[in-house]
Parts: structure tokens; C-alpha cells; sequence
């Protein structure tokens, strides 16, 4: 099989854990949210190393030669990326989200960056992965932005169901006002 085949196959298997193991059936077995996320953030990161190996194998065919005139705007969406990383992390309890303190229970958020998007972590990761292909735009590079980008969908899709059942009407209206991925950069 081709490299580049299985590579895009070790992603979709990566995501289709990522989204069992993130879903309601499996946080259910477990008594407490705490350890439950500590599970959860370990899997996810350990389970990205045996990928970023893989890749290390990877014939590094580039698609196109990156200019200067392409890395400027990639190290532009990679502060994106770090600037919009951070705004979330002042919105959450990232402690709590890591699993290194106790989940508390809270309405719904919609301020600082959440006014502008629903999902910052997701804007984030739309801007780090573009920066990094346009830096190194490889063949291999390619897929795995590409499978990212793929998985957003599925991924929105099943964290807005979650969402929706927690905060229902509140989170429609939210919804309503607020884009998923895609910041609004002005205030309406």
C-alpha cells in the first residue's frame, strides 16, 4: 500500500479515536471528570507520536518550492495560531481542561473570544496548519493538514450535539450569532 495511503489512514484512525474517546459513552465509565480528562489528554498526545514518526519516513517530495513570499505568510498564520491559543486559554479553565484540577460545572461562555467564535480551538489549528504546510509543503505535509481539515466538520459537528444537550436553548441561540470556525472580526 501506499505510504501516503496508510499515512491518511493512521490520521482518519487517530480522529475515530479522538471522537470515541471524547464522546459521552466513554467518559461515562468513568467516576470522575478529573481523571477521565488526564486519560483523555494522554491519549491524544501520546497517540500523535507514533504519526509524527511515520512521517519522519515519509518521502519529503515538496508540492512547490516555498518562497519568501509564501513563508511570510505562513509565520503570520502561525502567530494567528498562537494569539488565538491564547484568547481561548484566558476564556477556559485550562487547568481543568489539561485534567490536572477539578471540572466545574457553568453556564454557558460566551465572552472574550467566544463572542467572536464557537470554536477557537479549532480556528487555532485551521491557521497553525495552514501556516505549516505553506512552510513545508510536502506531499505528506499535504495529508495531514488535509485530513485536519477533513475531520473539522465531524469534529464541530460532534461537539456541537454535546453542547446543544448541556445548554439547549442558550446554545442554539449562541449559535445562531456566533460563527463555528471561521472568526467574525468585527462586533455587529
Amino acid at each position: 500500500m501506499n505510504q501516503y495511503v496508510i499515512f491518511a489512514l493512521l490520521w482518519a484512525a487517530y480522529f475515530a479515536f479522538h471522537s470515541l474517546l471524547a464522546s459521552n459513552l466513554i467518559k461515562s465509565n468513568f467516576n470522575n471528570k478529573k481523571s477521565y480528562r488526564l486519560f483523555f489528554n494522554a491519549f491524544a498526545l501520546l497517540s500523535l507520536l507514533p504519526l509524527f514518526w511515520y512521517q519522519l519516513g515519509i518521502d519529503r517530495q515538496l508540492v512547490f518550492e516555498p518562497t519568501l513570499s509564501v513563508k511570510i505568510p505562513a509565520v503570520g498564520l502561525g502567530y494567528v495560531a498562537f494569539v488565538v491559543f491564547k484568547k481561548a486559554a484566558q476564556v477556559y479553565d485550562m487547568k481543568a481542561f489539561a485534567g490536572f484540577a477539578k471540572e466545574q460545572e457553568s453556564s454557558l461562555k460566551t465572552d472574550g473570544i467566544l463572542q467572536r467564535v464557537r470554536h477557537p480551538f479549532y480556528t487555532a489549528t485551521v491557521a497553525l496548519g495552514l501556516g505549516y504546510w505553506l512552510w513545508s509543503p510536502t506531499i505528506g505535509n499535504a495529508i495531514m493538514v488535509g485530513t485536519w481539515f477533513l475531520y473539522l466538520p465531524i469534529g464541530v459537528w460532534l461537539e456541537e450535539k454535546k453542547l446543544v444537550a448541556a445548554y439547549g436553548e442558550a446554545y442554539l441561540a449562541y449559535r445562531q450569532q456566533t460563527p463555528a470556525v471561521l472568526p467574525r472580526l468585527f462586533k455587529r
